[in-house]
């Protein structure tokens, strides 16, 4: 996920993966303001132009069930 903090939007890129996956944003507060299904792994690239400054969890999930969260800082 990059680039992190970021001003306009961030790209995911599932490195080795080759299976879809969902992605869901939450802001700090645990709100889902975000969720894409059926990703393609190799680049996503979303904008946050609109969203406030402050911190957001990133929730990534492949169709085999793996997880993952990241924390994005938006300026």
């Amino acid at each position: 996920m990059h680039p992190n903090p970021t001003d306009n939007a961030f790209t995911v890129s599932l490195i080795n993966a080759t299976e879809a996956f969902s992605m869901e944003v939450f802001n700090i507060t645990g709100m889902s303001i975000y969720k894409e299904q059926n990703m393609d792994p190799s680049n996503n690239t979303i904008d946050v132009s609109g969203y406030s400054s402050g911190v957001y969890l990133i929730y990534l999930k492949t169709q085999s069930g793996a997880t993952q969260v990241k924390k994005l800082i938006v300026n």
